[in-house]
Formats: C-alpha cells, sequence, structure tokens
C-alpha cells in the first residue's frame, strides 16, 4: 500500500508566506490569529524601510537640519507607543538602511535621540540580527550603534571614509559583544592620505569584537593595516576578506573537510579562507599569508605582470595547508603577450601544491598550456576534485590552447575529479586522436569546453560520450555571458532554477483560498444565525 505524506496547515501556511508579496501578506494578516501570526512574522522579518516601523511608534513630520530634509516624531511617546510597536519590531531579524535612497528618508538627530533614549523600554528592534546600512553621504554612520543589541550577528557598512569612524563602531562593539560578521567598505575609489589617521581607534573596536569569525575591509586597508598585529587577536576569525568589491562577493568555497584541517600554527588559529587584491605596486611578503589558510581568493586587477611575484612563488610554503585557491581578475587583462600567457604562468605556480581539491581561474584569455603541460597538473594534483582553468575566457585566435587528447589525462591520474572546465582545440578530424580505452569515474559530474574551437561538435560529443559517465553533463556553451568576465563573474550553478512566475503564482492561488477563509467563515456565521432565529 503505497503512503502518502499530507502537508500540515502550519507548513502549508509557512510555505505560502515565504513566495508572497508585502501586499497578499497584509492581506492574509486579516483571516484568522493563527495565519495571521505566520504573515506578521514574515511581513517584518526583514524590514527594508524603517519608517514603516516608525510610523507605528508614532507620527512623522519633517524638518529641516543642515545636512536637509529629515524626518522627526510629531509628539511624545509614552509607554502605549512602545508597547504597541514592538508587537511587529520584535519580529524583526533584518534591518536594512539605504540613507538618502528611495523610501529611505533621513532622519533627525532628536529622532535618533529618541530611539537611543528609550532604555527603560528596551531596543525597538528586540531580536534583531543584522544589519545593513548604507549612506553616501555618511551623516547617519553616527547612529548605527542606536539599533545595535547583544543579539546582533552580521554588520554590513557602505560609506565614504568618515571623520573619527571607529567611534560609531566602537560603541556598537559595546552593545554587540556577539557579533560575528563584520563587513566595511567605502564609496569613494580614492582614499585619501591620511587614512590611517582615520583608523585611529579601529584597533580597540577589534578587540571588543573577541568573537568575530568572518571579517571583511576595504582592500586598501591591506597597506595599513598589520595581519599579524590586532587581528591575529580575533582568535575565532575563520574568514578574512580584503579583495575587491566587483568579483570576490559572488564566489562561494565549499566548506573544508572535516578533519583535514592542520592544528593551529601561529597567528589566526582558526582561519580557513583568506581574500584579498593585489596589483603590480603592491608588495607583499609570505609571511603576509596565515600558516593555517586552507581557502585562498586572489584578485589580480588586471596586472599581467611581467614576471610572477615571488610570494606566489612559494604558495606551498606560506600556505602548506591549502586547499581551494582561486584566482580571478575584476577587469580585464592588456592584450599583449604578458596578459595571454599568465593563465599558464600562474597556473605552474600551483603546481606544488598536491593537496589541492579546488583549483580555478578566471582570467581574459584561455590557458594556453600544451597536452603535456596538463599531464604534469594532472599528476601534481591527485585529490583535484573541481578544476576550472578559464572556462569562459575570450577565445584567441592566434592563441595555442590544449588539445582533446588533454583530458586522458585527468581521466587516468584525478580519480576524485567531479567538474572540469577548459577551451580546447577540436579543429581537426576524430579519426587523427590516438584509439584510448580511458574513462571518467561515475563521480565525474560536468565537464565544460565553453569557448574551445569546435569544428563537428556531433562528433566531439559522440567521441565523448565513449569516455563519460551517461549522468556526466557536457556543455559546449558559447553565449555571449561566457566571456565579459570582468563585467560579470560568478560561479556557475549546477542546478537548474525552477521557473519562478509559475511558481509564484501556484503560491498565490493558495494565498487567495487563505484569504477566502475569512468570507467562509462569515458566511457560515451568517447561516447558524440564520438558522438560530
Amino acid at each position: 500500500m503505497f503512503m502518502h505524506r499530507f502537508w500540515s496547515i502550519q507548513e502549508l501556511v509557512e510555505g505560502t508566506f515565504e513566495h508572497l508579496t508585502p501586499r497578499e501578506l497584509s492581506r492574509c494578516a486579516r483571516t484568522s490569529k493563527h495565519i495571521s501570526e505566520h504573515a506578521l512574522n514574515r511581513l517584518y522579518r526583514h524590514v527594508n524601510r524603517l519608517t514603516d516601523i516608525l510610523k507605528i511608534l508614532g507620527p512623522l513630520t519633517v524638518t529641516m537640519e543642515s545636512h536637509g530634509l529629515c524626518k522627526k516624531f510629531e509628539n511624545d511617546l509614552d509607554q502605549k507607543d512602545w508597547d504597541r510597536v514592538l508587537k511587529y519590531s520584535s519580529r524583526t531579524q533584518s534591518l536594512f538602511c539605504g540613507w538618502g535612497a528611495r523610501h529611505c528618508d533621513y532622519l533627525s538627530d532628536e529622532a535618533f535621540e529618541t530611539l537611543a533614549g528609550s532604555a527603560s523600554h528596551g531596543p525597538l528592534f528586540p531580536n534583531l540580527r543584522k544589519i545593513t546600512w548604507i549612506d553616501t553621504e555618511q551623516h547617519m554612520i553616527f547612529n548605527v550603534a542606536s539599533f545595535a543589541t547583544s543579539f546582533l550577528t552580521s554588520l554590513t557598512i557602505d560609506v565614504p571614509v568618515a571623520r573619527d569612524f571607529s567611534i560609531p563602531l566602537l560603541e556598537l562593539a559595546k552593545k554587540a559583544p556577539n557579533l560575528e560578521d563584520l563587513d566595511l567598505d567605502f564609496k569613494w575609489p580614492r582614499l585619501s592620505d591620511n587614512l590611517s589617521e582615520k583608523l585611529q581607534g579601529f584597533d580597540e573596536v577589534l578587540i571588543r569584537l573577541h568573537n568575530l569569525k568572518t571579517l571583511r575591509l576595504p582592500h586598501s586597508w591591506i597597506q595599513f593595516v598589520s595581519l599579524h598585529g590586532t587581528l591575529s587577536k580575533l582568535l575565532q576569525l575563520r574568514v578574512l576578506d580584503m579583495s575587491s568589491r566587483p568579483v570576490a562577493p559572488t564566489y562561494r568555497f565549499p566548506d573544508p573537510s572535516i578533519g583535514t584541517h592542520a592544528p593551529p600554527l601561529g597567528p589566526f588559529p582558526k582561519l580557513q579562507e583568506f581574500r584579498f587584491t593585489t596589483s603590480a605596486e603592491a608588495s607583499f611578503r609570505t609571511s603576509c599569508f596565515p600558516a593555517n589558510v586552507v581557502s585562498l581568493f586572489l584578485d589580480i586587477l588586471g596586472t599581467p605582470w611581467s614576471d610572477v611575484p615571488p610570494w606566489m612563488m612559494t604558495f606551498q610554503i606560506s600556505c602548506p595547508h591549502l586547499q581551494y585557491l582561486v584566482i580571478a581578475s575584476s577587469v580585464p587583462l592588456p592584450s599583449d603577450e604578458e596578459g595571454t600567457d599568465l593563465p599558464l604562468r600562474i597556473m605552474n605556480c600551483a603546481l606544488p601544491l598536491r593537496q589541492l581539491k579546488l583549483f580555478e581561474l578566471h582570467l581574459e584569455y584561455p590557458l594556453g598550456a600544451s597536452d603535456d603541460e596538463l599531464r604534469e597538473a594532472a599528476l601534481s594534483w591527485p585529490n583535484i576534485e573541481i578544476l576550472r582553468l578559464c572556462p569562459r575566457a575570450t577565445d584567441a585566435n592566434d592563441h595555442p590552447i590544449p588539445t582533446l587528447g588533454c583530458l586522458e589525462h585527468f581521466a587516468r591520474h584525478c580519480p576524485s575529479l567531479t567538474h572540469l572546465g577548459l577551451a580546447l582545440n577540436v579543429t581537426g578530424s576524430i579519426d587523427e586522436l590516438p584509439d584510448s580505452t580511458y574513462s571518467f569515474s561515475e563521480s565525474f559530474k560536468e565537464l565544460v569546453l565553453s569557448r574551445s574551437r569546435i569544428a563537428k561538435p556531433i562528433e566531439v560529443g559522440a567521441y565523448l560520450a565513449e569516455h563519460l559517465a551517461p549522468t556526466t553533463v557536457l556543455s559546449f556553451q558559447t553565449g555571449p555571458y561566457a566571456c565579459r568576465l570582468h563585467q560579470s563573474f560568478a560561479r556557475p550553478s549546477h542546478f537548474a532554477e525552477p521557473d519562478a512566475p509559475a511558481l509564484h503564482r501556484q503560491w498565490q492561488i493558495v494565498a487567495e483560498v487563505l484569504s477566502g477563509l475569512r468570507r467562509l467563515r462569515k458566511k457560515m456565521w451568517m447561516q447558524h444565525v440564520t438558522r438560530t432565529d
């Protein structure tokens, strides 16, 4: 007998609310008490317009201050006002403040004083977990601590370099000692010469945030902040990110294998992931790299380098436990010989890293390696699982690239390989390839040959079918999105996304049914009253 598991009404309601708009949630909130609780939880979980909450607290009026029009409370607030707003604001876990943007007006200093002076009533958002604070004019940065609580675990600040920048952060650190993720960014591309003076007191902020696990700083700070100074005192730090913005945030490393992480060595005892941006002018020493790092992301900013930097030649010494290595460029490489040869030079520097499980190059030009050079790479990385060698690079017609025969080396010498992406030259006849009985393992999932020179895709597909498992995905992606790496960089997704409009419509239908419960209940009650009469 077949058994089917039916959704409970609570699962149905919660699943529905995940796909509804605020307007639809408001309709559902008026249906019944049980459904109303779930709808309100979903509606106020993420607050993107602070004034939506403040209007519940009390009416707002417009006033003029030195930095422009602001809003303040029209009347004095009493205990009933705070009790009323907490019914809604206590559900908020994430707060987004994009000051000056649409639907996010500036607040007056008086309004913030009112919110900060509510200690007897508790914070406005008592269960707040995350704050995103964006302000192009830097007026509001000094008020970021107004919403801090002991439950706060994540803070993102995106402002220009502000005077006394550490003062609001220090106040926030006192209120939110359990902060785990801190993300700082500046909008101005050019930083002033006295940046080091503006960072005075930042060390004291980090000392208080001893529970930090993820720290993201502007990439230019690497010239001012000593990695073995205050940062090394963050004993719980797992991710240190000092990379440029256009590329790095879109990439996600896999979690390191359990039990393979080495014992702590020196500073940063728990650091596993390090990201940074470099250029030709930057100078690094081997000691810059934490010895325990497992994942390393490097953005080279389009720098071709006439010679590979010394610190890159000593990866196996500076990062003895490195398992995941990604090197990309957020700006285009030059079209001269130094730019086109860079992928091969970088790959040769990574050959001594025999423990690598993931190695990815995302540069403007394809890997100009011979089949023999790729055979050496396959022998050097016996544990490699994911290997992407400029799979979406621009095709340089005069640039030599490997042939189809190099796949045999990876099939024979890399038994753990699951994903492989590179550009190949298959302009000749398949019959010219030597007979071979090699085959990839059953665990091999994907082969991406985008930007390859393939004269006869059907013949190539038939040839590869003899060596790939039936479940392996073979991709010849050649669309325009495959290049222009510096404009849109993202790790390819291996899972097809559902049809979002159709899915949303299905949940809308469910929401309409739930909204109709109120009308049905009222109709049944009227029928009951009629029969009673």
